[in-house]
């Protein structure tokens, strides 16, 4: 009886399975008939619609995919720039996400997390900025898009990560595999050019806009596969293909020729292995201040050096890496000052509430000043943003903006390192994936003092789902407590 009901059910199945081929060859051809040329996207979007009602955590994990392999799309006649096709499936999380604040409390009790405090006070203080903002439409667009760049990620990430660690395991190592397959593609590409330094911007597209969001991405996921190979719970045939992943990596992020995030990477490794060393915290804080003090007291003789420097980026690869402190004639250097001077005037004239979410590119012209101003310096307002994580808050949104900024990053570290040091000896695994991901967003913090991208779902999502998976361990770490007390 039981094998006759399932072949029934397995004949009905593919039954309406044909119906549905059918069906949709016949809605695909009428639509052909009146030039609808996008209908064969219909069963993908199905597919979505069917997972984000009754499995989004599927849909969650499918965007370490789709978010690196989307393509920029701009929709002049509504001046929007959409990631297609992950942010129509970011605002739909968004909607989950909302439905789900109304609806049902959290499981695990995470609100009461510094993290999440810090993001929501962030949140909070964007949309108070927009009600005061000098460019309101432009404010509330920003606003909108922010929410479905960072909510989804956040926080529908910390209750799939705290549910099982597989799902973080999963999430990694399908970001890390898509990041791989994108560095190999763009190494590919660029050698068609002869590893032609000046042209290391085209290799990236079309999944990167630029070379230097490219090497932002890579510095997100070096850290990843670099850390793995010292978890102990890998095989060692895991060990080799994440060094592999790892070289594969370190050389996309090399012919990038992002010096910002070839500097960055490198410091956060450095003071990863230093913590995976056990090197004690006062010799680490010791050697900060020795450097610290050595460039106070050589400060004039280091500055008359940079300003001397006339190594220019993108000539070649020497003169690039020698370019970094050239703060005189390099001129992705000085438009780089140019801007930052200019978010600093705007924040003189708006301290509490900024001149409003995503207003920078469209105000600062009058703010530059001509000392600072470079032959790429633009008065029209479409040349981007501040150029910092820090600077480009304080313009838009006031000193209250950028310390919500800060106090989510200060949150975000103190939280994963505090978790390494108490799951080290616990639970080695999670330790290594909680170590990795604390020097990844390290590496994007750092790389974040000299660009923002926290406005690209490239970035943004990987970034705010760290934080998930921060959160969700720390609770993990809590229940576990809990239990063994008991």
């Amino acid at each position: 009886m039981i094998n006759k009901s399932n072949k029934l059910l397995a004949n009905k199945t593919v039954l309406w399975i044909v119906i549905a081929a059918i069906i949709f060859a016949a809605i695909n051809t009428i639509a052909m008939g009146f030039e609808i040329n996008f209908i064969f996207l219909l069963p993908f979007v199905l597919l979505l619609l069917f997972y984000y009602f009754f499995s989004y955590e599927k849909l969650y994990l499918a965007l370490a995919v789709i978010v690196p392999f989307s393509i920029s799309l701009e929709i002049l006649d509504y001046n929007l720039a959409l990631s297609i096709p992950s942010e129509p499936i970011l605002f739909l999380l968004l909607i989950l996400t909302l439905y789900r604040f109304i609806s049902t409390s959290s499981p695990i009790g995470y609100a009461n997390h510094s993290i999440t405090i810090t993001i929501a006070i962030y949140f909070m203080w964007l949309i108070i900025s927009s009600l005061f903002s000098q460019m309101p439409i432009v404010s509330w667009k920003f606003v909108l898009a922010r929410a479905w760049l960072m909510l989804p990620a956040f926080f529908l990430g910390v209750p799939i990560f705290f549910k099982d660690i597989k799902y973080q395991k999963y999430f990694l190592n399908i970001f890390l595999i898509s990041l791989v397959v994108i560095a190999v593609i763009s190494t590919i590409k660029h050698a068609t050019y002869g590893f032609d330094f000046k042209l290391s911007y085209l290799a990236c597209q079309p999944f990167y806009r630029d070379h230097t969001i490219y090497g932002a991405a890579l510095s997100l996921m070096i850290p990843i596969a670099f850390f793995q190979i010292f978890n102990s719970k890998n095989k060692f045939n895991n060990k080799v293909v994440y060094f592999i992943c790892f070289l594969l990596l370190t050389l996309g992020l090399i012919l990038s020729s992002s010096r910002a995030a070839w500097l960055s990477t490198a410091v956060a490794l450095v003071v990863g292995i230093i913590i995976l060393l056990g090197i004690k915290f006062r010799y680490i804080l010791l050697g900060i201040v020795v450097v610290v003090g050595a460039f106070m007291m050589n400060y004039q003789s280091i500055m008359f050096q940079m300003e001397r420097n006339t190594n220019v980026s993108r000539k070649n690869a020497a003169s690039h890496i020698r370019s970094i402190t050239n703060i005189s004639t390099d001129l992705s250097n000085t438009e780089r000052i140019n801007r930052w001077v200019s978010a600093l005037r705007i924040s003189k004239d708006y301290p509490v509430v900024g001149s409003g979410p995503g207003t920078y590119q469209f105000i600062y012209a009058p703010y530059q000043l001509p000392q600072y101003q470079t032959y790429i310096s633009t008065n029209i307002g479409n040349k981007g943003n501040a150029h910092s994580e820090f600077l480009g808050p304080l313009s838009e949104t006031g000193i209250p903006g950028m310390l919500s900024v800060i106090a989510i990053v200060i949150s975000l570290f103190i939280t994963g390192f505090k978790l390494f040091f108490k799951l080290k000896h616990l639970d080695h695994e999670r330790a290594i994936i909680v170590l990795s991901i604390t020097i990844a967003l390290l590496a994007y913090f750092l790389h974040g003092f000299l660009n923002n991208y926290l406005e690209s779902d490239k970035i943004a999502f990987p970034v705010w789902s760290y934080a998930a998976i921060l959160t969700a361990n720390y609770y993990w770490l809590y229940w576990y407590n809990k239990e063994s007390k008991v």
